[in-house]
């Protein structure tokens, strides 16, 4: 499970500065991979969902697609 989450963390990251054009260490968003548990792991599901969210208070009106953020 390290290792799948280290792999996922590491592409996350990647998919988050193409997809938003910022770096995620840097950014005002939040980025989390979901993975999948054991169960479903062993059920055959390998899909892993990056995540890019913010918490604050503002509103969002539209896509983080290059927003820069």
């Amino acid at each position: 499970p390290d290792l799948l989450a280290e792999e996922a963390q590491s592409y996350c990251a990647s998919a988050f500065t193409e997809f938003v054009g910022s770096d995620p260490l840097t950014s005002v968003l939040d980025l989390f991979p979901l993975l999948p548990t054991e169960s479903a792991w062993a059920d055959g599901d390998v899909n892993v969902v990056c995540v890019a969210a913010t918490f604050d208070d503002l509103k969002v009106r539209q896509t983080f697609r290059n927003s820069h953020r």
